[in-house]
């Protein structure tokens, strides 16, 4: 049964997740909704897929990016009550075996702790390592008909898995929702690196023949795979294309009254000097268009008259990625010449907090 709307459910009808929740409540309500629903019907299970979340901990030890979605969501998925109904399995695709393989929920949740607590790389590393390993020996899993498959990584990376989705989806008929982080490097494949355009398209061309519907991190992103569906000849209804806004995690945010700044920024709150400031959160790369906030911050400083307030320093808080090494020369060069705009790397949350407490 529908939770929200008491109509019977089929594997090929698929619906709008309602937007309704109660206040305070995260934003990963579509996640929540599958999960009720699954509750509802007696043999549906949401089947999460995690490959690539877990393959970036064999790596590294920090979430950022599409894996800090995931673990968000993952951390604030509504799983009680699951003694009584099994509604929610994570899962691993096994694609050299044609297969999804389950993932232990004593050691994801050991994970997850593991990374909140900031423990050291090798645990991480090690936790990850050992989750990937059982899964390996755990019986496979058998997706049914009523079952639903959510995506919530990046498909693009793997052509085995995304084989495997369309072979089962073809075989079983079940339902599929993938998360849609964005398509710049289909509509601005200039700020990408050579040949990730072509990836995206092979893989949403494969994906239009899977998924029933995407779940987008924006409302820009919704409107831009829609668009992209409709030019390549997909049509479907405009509720199979919903959204959450990142961040509006309201439970989660401890937003900072103190004065007092984490010991990582007293090297900053020093060279700032009381000064207030203008913050910028991503990964530092051509796609997210620092450049043109640099020139634009550029020529409101050649506006700003000796006796007039002075300009809030431009802060850039994120990691530094690919083909950035331009922009960060002329940042360093600014800096030398007493010019109030900083790149900050490796915040932690309580950092970032802090940040946007006072900005």
């Amino acid at each position: 049964m529908n939770s929200h709307s008491g109509q019977a459910l089929t594997p090929h009808s698929p619906r709008s997740l309602s937007l309704a929740r109660p206040p305070q409540q995260p934003d990963i309500i579509y996640f929540n909704d599958l999960i009720r629903e699954a509750r509802l019907c007696e043999r549906s299970i949401v089947y999460v897929d995690i490959t690539d979340y877990i393959l970036f901990f064999l790596y590294r030890c920090h979430v950022s990016g599409i894996q800090r979605v995931v673990h968000s969501l993952m951390k604030y998925a509504d799983f009680s009550n699951l003694s009584d109904h099994p509604s929610v399995i994570y899962c691993m695709t096994a694609p050299e075996t044609g297969c999804f393989a389950h993932v232990s929920p004593c050691l994801l949740a050991s994970l997850i702790d593991s990374v909140e607590s900031q423990d050291s790389s090798v645990a991480i590393n090690d936790l990850a390592k050992e989750i990937l390993e059982q899964s390996h020996f755990k019986q496979y899993l058998s997706i049914d008909t009523l079952d639903i498959l959510l995506i919530p990584g990046g498909p693009w990376a793997s052509v085995l898995q995304l084989s495997l989705y369309q072979l089962e989806k073809q075989r079983i008929g079940f339902r599929c929702y993938c998360v849609c982080y964005d398509l710049i490097p289909i509509d601005y494949p200039e700020f990408c690196a050579t040949g990730l355009s072509n990836v995206f398209r092979s893989c949403y061309r494969r994906l239009s023949q899977i998924v029933d519907g995407y779940i987008s991190i924006s409302n820009y992103s919704s409107t831009s795979i829609a668009l992209h569906e409709r030019r390549v000849g997909i049509t479907r209804a405009q509720s199979m294309y919903e959204y959450w806004r990142l961040g509006d995690y309201d439970c989660d945010i401890v937003h900072t009254t103190s004065a007092q700044h984490p010991p990582e920024l007293t090297s900053f709150c020093k060279k700032i000097k009381g000064l207030e400031f203008v913050l910028v959160v991503s990964t530092i790369e051509p796609r997210k268009n620092h450049h043109s906030l640099l020139r634009a911050w550029r020529l409101l400083l050649q506006k700003v008259d000796i006796s007039s307030s002075p300009l809030p320093a431009l802060v850039f808080a994120g990691k530094i990625g690919w083909n950035s090494e331009n922009l960060v020369d002329q940042i360093h060069s600014l800096q030398d010449s007493g010019v109030h705009v900083y790149i900050l790397e490796g915040m932690s949350d309580a950092c970032l907090d802090w940040l946007y407490s006072k900005c």
